[in-house]
This record gives C-alpha cells, sequence and structure tokens, in this order.
C-alpha cells in the first residue's frame, strides 16, 4: 500500500539521517571494560525477530574466557548493528548469518560471515568509504560509521570473501590494557 510505501521511504530517511549524524560527530567514546560476547548476545537478541522475519538464521557463538575489551557498549553495538544490517540486505531472500567471537589479534576478533552474492574483489577496498555504496538505495555511510567505530575503540575491520560464498566482515579488538 501506499502507506507502507511512505513508512518503508521514512525508515530509511531516518538511518541515513541517523548515520550522516554519527560519521559527522562521533563523539569520544566513552571506554570500560566488558563482555564483546554480551554486547554481541543482546544485539541478536533485539535483532532476533526482524531477522527471523526476513528468513536468516543466526548461529552465535562465543569462545570461552575471551577477555575483557575497553569499549563504549552504545558505539560498539551500532557498528556491529550495521554490519548486522549489511548482511541482512544481501540475503534478501533468506540465509544464514554466522557470528563468532574468539580469541585473535591480541585481543577479541568478531567475525560476521553472510550466505548473500558477496562483495566483488575490486569494491572490497572502497566499500568502507563515505558515500560508497554497493546497493542502489544504499547511503554508503553504514560501514564509515562502523570503521571509524572499530578504529576509534583501536581496533580494525575487514572483508573478505567468504570460503562458499557471501561476505566475511572481521572486527578486531585490543583487550583491555590494565591500568
Amino acid at each position: 500500500s501506499i502507506l507502507q510505501a511512505i513508512q518503508g521511504e521514512v525508515e530509511r530517511l531516518t538511518e541515513v539521517t541517523e548515520n550522516y549524524l554519527t560519521l559527522a560527530r562521533l563523539p569520544d567514546p566513552e571506554l570500560v571494560g566488558g563482555q564483546v560476547a554480551d554486547v554481541l548476545e543482546d544485539l541478536l537478541d533485539f535483532q532476533g525477530e526482524e531477522l527471523s522475519r526476513a528468513g536468516i538464521e543466526v548461529d552465535f557463538c562465543a569462545e570461552d574466557g575471551l577477555p575483557d575489551v575497553r569499549s563504549d557498549t552504545n558505539q560498539l553495538r551500532q557498528a556491529f548493528m550495521n554490519l548486522v544490517r549489511n548482511a541482512t540486505d544481501a540475503m534478501s531472500g533468506g540465509g544464514q548469518l554466522t557470528v563468532r567471537a574468539g580469541h585473535g589479534g591480541g585481543g577479541v576478533e568478531v567475525s560476521f560471515a553472510d550466505t548473500g552474492d558477496g562483495v566483488a574483489e575490486e569494491e572490497r577496498d572502497r566499500i568502507f568509504d563515505p558515500l560508497y555504496s554497493t546497493k542502489p538505495d544504499g547511503t554508503g555511510l553504514g560501514l564509515a560509521v562502523t570503521r571509524q567505530i572499530v578504529e576509534t575503540h583501536g581496533g580494525a575491520v575487514r572483508c573478505e570473501p567468504g570460503p562458499e560464498g557471501g561476505t566475511v566482515f572481521v572486527v578486531r579488538l585490543p583487550s583491555e590494557v590494565p591500568a
């Protein structure tokens, strides 16, 4: 219906505005020690119904004994939410999202693997650039915001091809350094 179309467009514009404002004035993170797995679990619970409606099955696993990371929970959640949304968009006909949190890179490594169409090699270097998007109605802000948040946490994010198609985003965060 026309009402649904309008509502969809309002939601899209709201997301564009939020991402733009976040990128324009991302506040300094308020870093506290905590478990990345807790942030992921909360987010995936929160997004669960939406993912299920989109035909996406989520497989989440966190290794035992992960070190704490110093993070701003709200910002980290936003970064992870952008990666989950990206995966959802890449799997328009449904699929599987595999989220793993484990030891790696001197801290914690989190991977988001989808079974979508994948990202072409020539696009992988550019997808974190502000305003660059591979989606017809994309803003090119979500991944730019994600990278900015991860880097202000002393970490890094990269995009790789999935082992059986799809895409894997890997976020590496340093473990909490004792004060």
